[in-house]
């Protein structure tokens, strides 16, 4: 995206791309609907720079994003710290986002802390006076199959109350043997002009993914003779009952208004709660017997309630001094995040006889959780 005026999310202040200080990237709507780009990781490997890894599978493993050497930990929706809801944040859905802005490099000077990494900010969809409709259809390799809705308009005939909605599906399997995931996102938002100059708005965003005899490791590479291990692309590590279910609620709320010597002011509030539960069992990531090709297995479980509230007030202004047009911000924001991460693990040696016919059937009894 190159060219006019981006939000004041990026950086704070109403800038076009190339008065921005800081590399920076923006990956659009337009982009992302031609590209077929559905999550996070996926909009922003589009950027210059940015680069993921993944252990085990897509949800149930580590998801991380790399900018610049370092981890990409920092991240916003609307300029609103996102906190822990974002953690391992590649698996969000975009389909209600508008645009994806990316500024490598620390970004603390509006936001408090900088990241030697990258910054990432998610624009919501808003909603539009002229009605417009989309409905799309999608399939693909490994019975992927999907659908997505967004319908935006003016609820009034004056045009003052508009809505938007955005719902998203999908569901399909991988390359792995047994491997299911399923997808679900539904956003709404309204938009209220009190007056010419004062805008109210208000909405909730829920996301919610499963991936079944999903793995967060990957069997080693090697058995305890030093031999690699002879198994295929599709081999399944997990154990069949074992799954990743993440649910997330997004409730968010602001004020904007604009008064009369031409400076803007607006307060924002974001409530974000998520939870994941994520019962496991591995098979041969400690280690495989080369002579009897019997694998350990670990089983257990991991549970986690992150909440965030977020608030952002600020002001924008601009005066005119030595024949000169000057901008000027002022604000104050802070975020608040609690979690209760816990979890148990328990590891049987030689517990799987073989590999090949467990990657096939993920038979292995599920302990009481």
């Amino acid at each position: 995206m190159r060219g006019g005026a981006v939000s004041a999310s990026p950086l704070g202040l109403p800038m076009t791309l190339r008065e921005l200080p800081q590399s920076t990237s923006i990956i659009g709507q337009r982009q992302m609907r031609e590209q077929n780009i559905r999550t996070l990781d996926d909009a922003l490997v589009q950027a210059n720079g940015v680069s993921r890894q993944i252990y085990g599978s897509n949800r149930a493993g580590y998801n991380y994003l790399f900018a610049r050497g370092s981890r990409i930990t920092n991240f916003s929706i609307d300029g609103l710290n996102a906190g822990d809801s974002l953690q391992d944040a590649g698996n969000a859905a975009t389909a209600a986002y508008e645009r994806v802005e990316v500024v490598r490099g620390a970004n603390g000077l509006l936001y408090g802390a900088g990241e030697p990494s990258a910054s990432v900010n998610l624009v919501r969809k808003r909603p539009t006076r002229t009605p417009q409709a989309q409905i799309a259809l999608h399939a693909g390799s490994y019975r992927q199959n999907g659908a997505s809705a967004d319908v935006s308009g003016s609820l009034n005939d004056a045009g003052t109350l508009r809505g938007r909605a955005v719902a998203d599906f999908h569901h399909g399997r991988t390359w792995r043997e047994r491997e299911k995931s399923r997808d679900f996102s539904l956003y709404g938002i309204a938009e209220y002009d009190v007056t010419p100059a004062t805008r109210l708005h208000a909405g909730a965003h829920y996301q919610q993914a499963r991936e079944t005899a999903a793995s967060s490791h990957s069997t080693v590479t090697y058995d305890n003779a030093g031999y690699a291990t002879p198994l295929g692309v599709h081999y399944n590590p997990s154990a069949d009952w074992a799954y990743s279910r993440t649910r997330t609620l997004n409730l968010f709320a602001g004020v904007q208004h604009q008064f009369r010597n031409g400076v803007q002011g607006k307060v924002e509030y974001s409530y974000t709660k998520r939870d994941w539960d994520h019962p496991y069992g591995v098979a041969g990531i400690l280690g495989i017997n080369h002579n009897t090709g019997a694998a350990d297995m670990i089983t257990g479980y991991w549970r986690d309630r992150p909440h965030t509230h977020s608030l952002n007030a600020s002001l924008n202004g601009s005066y005119r001094l030595f024949g000169r047009e000057h901008d000027w911000t002022a604000g104050i924001g802070g975020s608040r995040s609690k979690s209760s991460r816990h979890g148990a693990r328990n590891i049987a040696f030689n517990a799987v006889a073989n590999l090949d016919d467990f990657s096939r059937s993920g038979s292995y009894p599920e302990p009481a959780s």
